[in-house]
């Protein structure tokens, strides 16, 4: 790598950097995973990255830009459980907010319903209910909503302690 290359890669990740630190904390990883191809230039994917040592590669991965990757987001309903999906690898079976899913799917571009806590109640895998209520605008998934995650988007349970919730 030139000099010049090695600046204008610097300056991109000062760019990037300035754009993640404005959102909110519990996803400024998966931001800057979807941003990777910028600070290195040019059309550059996240199975590319693992490749050139940014980061893990896509397959056997399972951060939120690889679970995008391969799982799509023609449904807005399916980006709801992709979200839940991503907050699961990271922080178990820990509440997560309906801000959080808002955020998360402005951040990466994932387009979701205008009243996801109607997706989180109706969710039924087999019947049973993927997903329960911790609280007002908290929900967190159900012992059967662990196995429609992990089967689903192939993740496992994370051990993160996840970030505080953010008071107004």
């Amino acid at each position: 790598m030139d000099k010049k290359a090695f600046e204008d890669m610097q300056e991109r990740l000062a760019e990037v950097n300035k754009a993640v630190e404005k959102l909110d904390e519990s996803i400024r990883a998966s931001a800057f995973e979807l941003l990777k191809g910028y600070v290195i230039g040019g059309a550059f994917s996240p199975a590319q990255a693992g490749k050139h040592g940014l980061g893990p590669a896509t397959s056997g991965t399972t951060d939120l830009a690889a679970l995008i990757e391969k799982h799509g987001t023609e449904k807005p309903s399916d980006n709801v459980h992709l979200l839940a999906a991503d907050w699961f690898r990271r922080y178990g079976s820990a509440p997560f907010s309906l801000d959080y899913l808002k955020k998360a799917a402005e951040s990466s571009g994932l387009t979701v319903p205008e009243r996801p806590d109607m997706t989180l109640k109706q969710a039924q895998d087999d019947g049973k209910k993927i997903y329960q209520s911790a609280g007002h605008g908290f929900y967190k998934p159900t012992v059967t909503g662990e196995l429609y995650l992990k089967e689903t988007y192939g993740v496992t349970k994370g051990t993160e302690t996840p970030p505080a919730p953010a008071t107004t």
